[in-house]
């Protein structure tokens, strides 16, 4: 036999059917993309924690983690908004529409995260003036402009279907903030918080300008062309659902290390995120398989085929599920190794690591109930579900915390992960009619259940 025929036997062998193969597909581009990314600031972050120690870099994540929290609201939905509303304008030849969205994205954006930034400043002068973050915050908060704009400009490319250029965002971010750390390498400076936050800024703005004069490149020339016409109260009307979802997000993703840092200090802050980071990677398969999947979820779901529908999340369920359990299995054997490339200090927080892996695979047993929900017209659902997560995450922290330090902050995150996970799967259960639990997947079932 041929090696060609061999070949093409084995292709036969393990191409899968349909929707399937198509999310398989999706979901690997997807996973080498945002893994490329995901791998270069996991560099960025062993490589600070290694230079700054577990305190310098503890100061250094808890204002990155304040900079997040407050890009959210400075973004005001919009990274969300030009994804639904791009496409839209663009298949009806609304050019003047599309432009003034695209310019009220890119001047409004930044204009409401340098205020935000200036109150959260002024705020950190009164009440924090003297303390270990207050000279760091201020290089820091800067970064809530830059990050918001980042966040639009991805959500562009996401809207004309550039999808490469839109991960690209996140890779050249870290790529950056890598070089810049040799350049300091080199130079043999001895690196501090403040100049590790003045780096990540500076690739910030660097691919900022990089990434935004690409796209206004990019655009077809009849938007460039056109007159801009703004409808900004039907477009606020939409971007704030968006805004609250992605607050209540980042509240969850940030709040463990905002408290952790202001009720223990920058070095137990610094031990608590070297664990989350690490424990983040169990979640790349599920964010990649999630991303490929919603889009056949929401037209199976529109075509009202209920069965091949509910094959579909069974199947992405035991590939999230599956990958999150090996993930999970791998720190319990090899997680203090892992744990030492950010340094000996940071083996400490493996019991964390622990917790937060396991987190994400319970999470990850309900595979897509999120994007069921998001997806089939019950957004309010999965808003309200987001949004008591986020405070069951806040209260539980704070107990936790008061009680077992960042254990409890770990043991506090992944309790609400876990809650989160199992009512969306409750709801898309009761409103979608279709089990996205691994229970079920593992059955074999698939029929939609009654």
């Amino acid at each position: 036999m041929k090696p060609s025929q061999v070949l093409h036997r084995l292709r036969a062998r393990f191409r899968l059917p349909g929707e399937l193969g198509l999310v398989a597909r999706g979901a690997g581009w997807s996973f080498v993309l945002q893994g490329a990314g995901l791998a270069l600031g996991y560099a960025v972050h062993v490589l600070l924690a290694r230079w700054l120690g577990a305190g310098g870099y503890g100061v250094y994540t808890y204002v990155l983690a304040w900079a997040s929290l407050l890009a959210i609201p400075a973004g005001m939905g919009f990274p969300l908004l030009v994804v639904r509303f791009v496409p839209e304008y663009s298949t009806g030849q609304q050019w003047d529409r599309l432009r003034g969205l695209l310019q009220w994205g890119a001047t409004r954006v930044p204009a409401v995260g340098a205020v935000l930034a200036l109150l959260a400043l002024a705020v950190a002068a009164l009440f924090d003036g003297d303390s270990v973050y207050s000279r760091p915050l201020r290089i820091g908060l800067w970064l809530v402009p830059a990050q918001a704009l980042l966040a639009v400009i991805g959500g562009m490319y996401r809207g004309f279907h550039w999808i490469g250029r839109a991960y690209a965002i996140r890779v050249l971010r870290h790529a950056v903030m890598l070089a810049l750390l040799f350049v300091l390498w080199i130079a043999g400076l001895t690196l501090t918080s403040r100049m590790a936050l003045g780096a990540v800024l500076a690739a910030a703005l660097l691919v900022l300008l990089m990434m935004g004069s690409l796209l206004w490149r990019r655009v077809p020339a009849a938007i460039r062309q056109a007159r801009a016409a703004y409808v900004p109260r039907q477009w606020l009307r939409v971007s704030i659902p968006l805004l609250l979802v992605g607050g209540f997000v980042m509240v969850l993703n940030q709040t463990d290390i905002v408290m952790i840092g202001s009720l223990l200090g920058p070095r137990e802050a610094g031990l608590y995120q070297a664990a989350s980071r690490t424990a983040a990677l169990a979640g790349l398969v599920p964010i990649a398989v999630a991303a490929a999947a919603e889009p056949m979820l929401a037209r199976l779901y529109a075509e009202g085929d209920r069965a091949r529908l509910q094959r579909l999340a069974s199947v992405c369920v035991q590939w999230t599920a599956g990958a999150a359990l090996m993930a999970a299995l791998f720190f319990i054997v090899l997680g203090r190794p892992v744990l030492a490339f950010f340094g000996e200090d940071f083996v400490a927080s493996y019991s964390v690591l622990l917790i937060l892996a396991g987190g994400q695979f319970f999470f990850a047993a309900f595979g897509v109930a999120a994007g069921l929900i998001n997806l089939t017209g019950h957004q309010q659902w999965g808003m309200l579900i987001f949004g008591g997560s986020a405070l069951l995450n806040v209260a539980l922290n704070g107990i936790g915390i008061l009680i077992w330090g960042y254990l409890g902050a770990a043991l506090a995150t992944a309790t609400a992960f876990t809650v989160m996970g199992i009512a969306l799967w409750i709801v898309a259960k009761k409103k979608v009619g279709i089990d996205a639990s691994i229970i079920y997947a593992m059955r074999g079932a698939g029929e939609a259940p009654s």
